[in-house]
């Protein structure tokens, strides 16, 4: 069996601060919510642009 580290490269941020009233999907009001990635891994992302 092989195993594996698994390491967090970024966390997702938005604009709720209360999660229990936070809505659940987009057609329940959610708001916006976008990845941050850490800065260490800044030189494998250049290049790539958001999909919307």
């Amino acid at each position: 069996m092989t195993a594996y580290t698994l390491r967090p490269v970024g966390h997702v941020e938005s604009t709720p601060t209360d999660r229990a009233a936070a809505p659940r999907q987009p057609d329940e009001g959610a708001p916006d919510a976008w990845l941050v990635f850490d800065d260490q891994y800044a030189p494998a992302l250049e290049g790539l642009t958001p999909d919307r």
